[in-house]
């Protein structure tokens, strides 16, 4: 018979060690809470763009600068990946800018007011923002918008702008602008970049899996990011320049707004066009201009229909065309964005993907062996494979050192 002391002095230091061990992540975790939503955003960045972005990036400067560290190049290509993104930010607001203001020279001396933040410009840009967007809003009132709500946003992200303030603020009273979250959030993006293959490596080799449950792993990780910006986000971007360029040529509408509306309507599936341009219709039928009215009608639905086949016919081509993943990318859009707002349209999707690729980890160690991957499809999505032919030196970067 086990001596109850005796198991209780065996067992009581590892149960120390482990209330130490949850104790210890529990205070870490109090301790970032107040920049707990900046490190969301930051780790949703990297689950989305890292297949996409930095992984390719790293594996071009592995083959172009052989000589180049690890370190040093996953230093550099994450210093040009946040640059590549912030840089795509920049380019949005121009657009948006651009379609609102109209005139170059008025974006020109816009962007410079707000780089420079002259209280004077930023104002004047708040003042026709809301003021072109009014007709927007009136002719679309189930987005819930009022100009009200226009100004404050726009206030609250432009007139604080400067950072060092602002982080001040935040260290002081825990509160901050918008502005101290996106830093902040592209922060951890940065460093997340560099040790994200780390992170990777330790838990491929601590994971119970075989090679190939690996290879299948990463292809899955590769195959769902892919889904999700090709299938779901590129089908909605792609119906909102569709939908605003047929705005335009059919009835002169402003391409650029009835576009952005068209894109958050794209996440909808099969009704979110017509959330579009129905109003659109519907205000020239007003007018009497029904042959302008029916154009739009045919020529937004044949677009919409055109644009749903082609994305079916992608995700079959990537092997995503389950139709409970597109059903949970959709919630997650849609409830990301009612509980977080913007940012819901990357903390959403990336709770997806977890989701997804823990279900293949478990279904990988508990389930089946998967299926035997073709010759060349790994080499597609994730280039390093177990007892390839290559040499070392041939073989392309994945951004996973390999085991020492």
């Amino acid at each position: 018979m086990v001596d109850p002391q005796q198991q209780l002095r065996r067992w009581l230091p590892h149960l120390l060690l482990g209330a130490l061990l949850v104790a210890a992540a529990w205070w870490l975790l109090a301790i970032i809470s107040p920049i707990r939503s900046a490190l969301m955003m930051g780790i949703s960045l990297a689950l989305v763009t890292n297949p996409i972005l930095f992984t390719p990036l790293d594996g071009l400067l592995q083959r172009l600068f052989p000589a180049w560290t690890t370190p040093i190049r996953r230093y550099i290509s994450s210093i040009l990946c946040v640059c590549i993104l912030l840089l795509v930010a920049a380019l949005l607001v121009l657009l948006l800018l651009w379609a609102i203001l109209g005139d170059p020279r008025s974006v020109v001396r816009a962007a410079i007011g707000l780089a420079f933040q002259n209280p004077h410009r930023i104002q004047e840009v708040i003042d026709t923002v809301a003021l072109r967007l009014a007709p927007l809003l009136a002719l679309y009132p189930s987005l819930g918008l009022t100009q009200a709500d226009i100004r404050s946003a726009l206030g609250d992200f432009l007139i604080h702008s400067h950072f060092g303030p602002e982080f001040v603020k935040l260290i002081f009273t825990g509160t901050g602008a918008l502005i101290v979250q996106v830093i902040l959030s592209f922060t951890t993006l940065f460093y997340l970049y560099i040790q994200g293959p780390q992170l990777a490596r330790f838990m491929f080799d601590h994971l119970p899996l075989s090679q190939a449950n690996q290879q299948a792993l990463q292809l899955r990780f590769h195959r769902t990011v892919q889904h999700l910006l090709a299938e779901t986000l590129g089908r909605a971007l792609l119906m909102g320049l569709a939908l605003g360029a047929i705005a335009w040529l059919v009835a002169g509408f402003n391409p650029v707004l009835v576009g952005l509306v068209a894109v958050f309507a794209g996440l909808l599936p099969i009704v979110g066009p017509a959330f579009v341009w129905l109003p659109l219709a519907s205000l020239l039928a007003s007018k009497g201009r029904w042959i302008e009215a029916c154009s739009l009608v045919a020529a937004s639905w044949s677009a919409a229909w055109l644009i749903e086949r082609l994305s079916q016919r992608l995700a079959r081509a990537l092997g995503t065309d389950d139709t409970w993943l597109s059903f949970l990318l959709f919630c997650s859009i849609v409830g990301g964005v009612l509980g977080s707002g913007m940012r819901g349209l990357i903390l959403g999707p990336a709770a997806v993907i977890t989701v997804v690729v823990l279900s293949q980890f478990v279904i990988s160690l508990y389930g089946q062996e998967p299926q035997p991957i073709r010759p060349g499809e790994l080499d597609q999505e994730d280039p390093r494979r177990a007892g390839s032919q290559r040499s070392p030196a041939q073989q392309p970067s994945t951004g996973i050192p390999p085991k020492p």
